[in-house]
């Protein structure tokens, strides 16, 4: 195995001693040094962790994302010449494919580095430690909402590139009939911001992010694309969220038909900063009143907020806070609270301290 002389975990290191107990306990702090020794120091500007808020258990999922033009795009596409991720992934047949995957991104005159604007790789928490086959997500550039006919032929481009790469072949037809469907009835303003594909749960699915919806076009939205979930169960929800938040993403799950499932990503358009304001603990005191939240997570995600510099080569600004929280509906099944919480890795010298 490689030995690297900085790697993820020097970044880790910085922001352990902010991480409560309640979010992740010692055996899972364990699993995350483990995990972040096997990528280099420049892999990721950006670094964070899912949490369940309404079980006591303390593990997260792990995230880190690459963006088009960064290190971390050129060591993963295997074009680095003074980093590379461990020889344990290296040597892994699907992370060949991730190679591959990375290596037609960083390609500036091909297709998929003019469509799609940052990967997101999500690692999902297995009992007692990571799978190393990543969930993959990726953000879309804007589309011609004015056009669904041509921003769904770019997309499905875009997903049959990337089914060939990972799987060898094209995105599935009974697949692409429902999301082509999804895209089409997209309303006024509506835009798909980001796809995903849920890999090593082995299920032929993929999610779709949509923002631009409110309450009533959300209903007629999911009426129109045949979505099967109780919409009584959920109205209120809707709407009560909708008053809360500043703006809400949805997540739907798509197979052969749209799956019984809605993810309401939340938002507050202050949420990213590293502090918590009086709008953070009204919307944490909010979930929580909603039974959703537990007082040892809500105290746990407080107490990560913040920033800290190191100098390594050169400063380094860490940026710790809450990116926003998900309420995940799912058929026959108790609602779920989420948080998504990391740490913004910037150059001091470039960031502005007045952000």
């Amino acid at each position: 195995m490689l030995i690297m002389k900085y790697s993820l975990l020097d970044h880790f290191s910085v922001v352990e001693p902010c991480i409560a107990p309640s979010l992740l306990d010692k055996g899972s702090i364990d699993s995350v040094k483990e995990f972040c020794a096997l990528f280099p120091f420049d892999i990721a500007d950006d670094f964070g962790f899912e949490s369940r808020l309404g079980n006591r258990e303390a593990f997260c999922d792990f995230v880190l994302q690459i963006k088009k033009g960064s290190k971390g795009a050129a060591i993963l596409a295997g074009q680095s010449s003074i980093a590379s991720i461990a020889d344990q992934l290296k040597e892994d047949p699907f992370w060949k494919k991730i190679a591959q995957l990375f290596a037609i991104w960083t390609n500036p005159d091909h297709f998929l580095s003019k469509m799609v604007t940052d990967f997101w790789l999500e690692f999902d928490w297995q009992g007692t430690s990571y799978n190393l086959i990543p969930n993959i997500f990726f953000d879309l550039k804007s589309g011609n909402q004015a056009d669904r006919t041509s921003q769904w032929q770019s997309i499905h481009q875009v997903l049959d590139i990337i089914y060939n790469t990972l799987f060898n072949i094209p995105f599935p037809i009974d697949m692409a009939a429902t999301v082509q469907s999804c895209i089409l009835n997209l309303p006024g303003k509506a835009q798909l911001h980001w796809i995903g594909f849920m890999v090593p749960r082995k299920t032929e699915a993929v999610r779709l992010n949509i923002s631009g919806l409110n309450p009533e076009s959300c209903f007629n939205y999911l009426h129109e694309i045949n979505w099967p979930g109780e919409e009584d169960v959920i109205r209120d929800q809707v709407n009560l969220f909708s008053e809360k938040f500043d703006f809400i993403m949805y997540n739907i799950n798509i197979g052969r038909e749209v799956l019984p499932y809605l993810g309401f990503e939340l938002f507050l358009k202050e949420m990213r900063r590293p502090a918590c304001s009086l709008k953070h603990i009204e919307a944490i005191d909010f979930l929580s009143a909603q039974s959703l939240l537990l007082d040892e997570k809500k105290e746990g995600l407080i107490r990560f907020c913040g920033r800290k510099t190191v100098s390594w080569f050169y400063p380094v600004l860490y940026l710790n806070g809450i990116n926003h929280f998900k309420y995940v509906y799912k058929k026959n099944a108790p609602p779920e609270l989420k948080a998504y919480f990391g740490t913004m890795i910037r150059n001091k010298m470039d960031y502005r301290t007045d952000r």
